[in-house]
Parts: C-alpha cells; structure tokens; sequence
C-alpha cells in the first residue's frame, strides 16, 4: 500500500475521528520536548551529533517501531515540516507496515526558499501541543520495549 501524503487538517481529522490512527512524532527527543502534538508518540529518525551539531540517522528507528506498533496499525508520521517523516514512512513501508500517512507540512510548516511559511504546520494552526517529555510515550520508554 502506497505511504499516503495529508495535510496537518486531515491528520487532525483522522486522529479526531474512530481513535483508530497513532500519531508517531518522527523529530529528535529535544524537537519532541520543546513542543508536540497532544498524544503522539516519540520515535526519532534521526539524533543529533552533538559533536558534530548535525542530525544523524537512528539506527535503531525501525527496530523500536516493530517492537511497540503493530505492522497493521494506522500510522501518522509527522517531523517538522514533512521530509523526515517521509524517510521514516519509507523505513516503515520496507519493514512490511501496510497503513502510513506522511503529514505534508508537519509540525511547524513547511518554508520555501525565502523562509516564507508555504504550507500550515500543526502548530500554525493553532491544534493541541504539549511539552516535555511524556514518558509513556517517549523515546527511552518505547526504545526499553526492545530489550
């Protein structure tokens, strides 16, 4: 099954509807505690290198899904404005998960080349945000389902 691309309005709408979808939050765990949508999980991508001071992919990324999400389940992905969820819903599709939205515009929006906001992100649209890290549904706790 195709990973299908919605807007921060249809991921809302699905989540608001039959609570059947999941809303997986793909940034790294600083994006994740500095603000988030109200009930998504915490699975990054990718961390940061502090060393380095540059994002680096999470080896561990599709080890910790399979380990808490069932490959039936109904997957949001969101990051910040839709690229890196897009790679993590491809991670995802090779692993055998069969019901992925990428949320196109993520959570602050996507810019084009003058910085300019080109589409909404969940937070521009004023919908329910969090911070901190919720430790049911945060990394370290989702990532200790693997041991």
């Amino acid at each position: 099954m195709p990973i299908t691309q919605i807007s921060p309005e249809e991921a809302k709408a699905l989540l608001d509807g039959d609570n059947s979808h999941i809303y997986i939050d793909v940034r790294s765990e600083g994006e994740f505690q500095q603000a988030h949508p109200t009930g998504s999980y915490n699975v990054p991508v990718q961390h940061l290198n502090i060393a380095i001071q540059q994002l680096q992919d999470n080896e561990e990324f599709t080890q910790v899904m399979q380990a808490n999400f069932p490959k039936d389940a109904k997957l949001i992905l969101c990051c910040g404005s839709g690229i890196r969820s897009q790679r993590a819903c491809e991670l995802l599709e090779r692993c055998g998960y069969e019901s992925l939205f990428n949320v196109d515009g993520g959570f602050s929006g996507a810019r084009d080349m003058y910085g300019t906001i080109a589409k909404m992100g969940w937070m521009q649209l004023g919908y329910p945000v969090d911070n901190g890290n919720d430790d049911e549904r945060g990394y370290e706790t989702l990532k200790d389902k693997t041991a």
